[in-house]
């Protein structure tokens, strides 16, 4: 819901990338773009010039409250610029064997920074919720203090086989269309959520259905 935060239910008042800073600059670099270097969104058709990473246009409205933007969620931001930095010097590698190691990518602290990827992507969809005036489920809401938790959300990382045939100049960020429905007998208290996204040639998927 657009004015709360919807992490903690405070007054929102900053703005989340919805294409993550980081991902911007490794893709099309630090900016500004323009010229040869020009980079634009496309959305419901339109296309609009983005001058650099922090564009205005390259964010959701004001959705997130200060201290969960950029410092509760500091750690799931980092994990996914990790993970981002690996997957960009390893996706030949990867298009091939069709594996990530997550050991590979966080070394010994794996398990925790695994799990702090999970909580970025979850933050990346409750944004894109929230984003769209709806309410984000529950369970999505309360993992976040957690180490271990249940929820019904799952994550699915595939190649886009013919992304994967472009030259790497050709390649962008890319954001699908939120896709919702209800089921139960009181529809709000069950809400099913697919989305999903492109970094390059690498899908994925977010997939939540009622628990």
């Amino acid at each position: 819901m657009q004015g709360i935060c919807w992490m903690c239910g405070s007054r929102a008042d900053t703005r989340e990338h919805v294409f993550k800073k980081s991902a911007l600059e490794s893709f099309f670099g630090a900016g500004p773009y323009r010229g040869d270097n020009g980079v634009v969104h496309v959305k419901n058709g339109k296309a609009k010039h983005v001058q650099g990473p922090d564009s205005e246009r390259a964010k959701y409205t004001k959705i997130l409250c200060a201290k969960c933007n950029n410092v509760r969620s500091q750690p799931f931001d980092r994990a996914f610029d990790r993970f981002v930095k690996y997957f960009r010097q390893n996706d030949k590698n990867i298009v091939c064997e069709r594996f990530i190691d997550f050991e590979q990518v966080y070394r010994e602290r794996w398990p925790e920074e695994q799990t702090n990827l999970f909580k970025y992507f979850v933050k990346s969809l409750g944004c894109r919720i929230a984003d769209a005036g709806l309410s984000v489920p529950r369970d999505l809401v309360l993992l976040f203090d957690f180490p271990v938790f249940c929820t019904a959300l799952k994550i699915t990382f595939a190649v886009n086989e013919d992304m994967a045939l472009l030259p790497e100049c050709d390649l962008g960020l890319l954001k699908g269309d939120l896709f919702g429905k209800h089921v139960g007998v009181r529809p709000p208290d069950c809400p099913t959520y697919i989305w999903h996204e492109n970094n390059g040639w690498l899908a994925v998927l977010r997939s939540k259905r009622c628990p």
